[in-house]
Parts: C-alpha cells; sequence; structure tokens
C-alpha cells in the first residue's frame, strides 16, 4: 500500500456508455497538460455506484487557486 494522494469521483447513476466514454477521453488525453490520471475504475459493492480512481495533481490545484 503506498501513501499517494488519490481523488475518487463518485459517479452519478448513468447509462454505462457514459462512463466508457468519459474513461475512453481519459485515456487519449493521458500525458497532456493539466490532465489528471486515470488510476483505476471502482465500483462500490452495496450501490453499484462506479468510482474514477484518478491522481492527485498539486500543481493542478494551485493554478486553480490563481
Amino acid at each position: 500500500m503506498s501513501k499517494k494522494k488519490v481523488v475518487i469521483k463518485v459517479l452519478k447513476p448513468v447509462k454505462k456508455r457514459k462512463i466508457k466514454r468519459e474513461i475512453k477521453i481519459l485515456e487519449i488525453l493521458k500525458g497532456g497538460p493539466n490532465i489528471v490520471e486515470l488510476l483505476d475504475v471502482v465500483r462500490d459493492p452495496a450501490s453499484k455506484t462506479p468510482s474514477l480512481v484518478r491522481n492527485s495533481n498539486k500543481k493542478l490545484k494551485k493554478e486553480e487557486k490563481k
């Protein structure tokens, strides 16, 4: 287990097509400026709600505050 900080985006209940679209867009833009890397996609077993696990980009947060 690492101590790397991550951001978890809990998605609203939407069609699987929309979730797959967001994942595909993130994969295409990976490595670009101001793009947060997608680390994993997880699903809550009780509610079946999907969530995207992304890396925490401190540089991006500093730029947003300006």
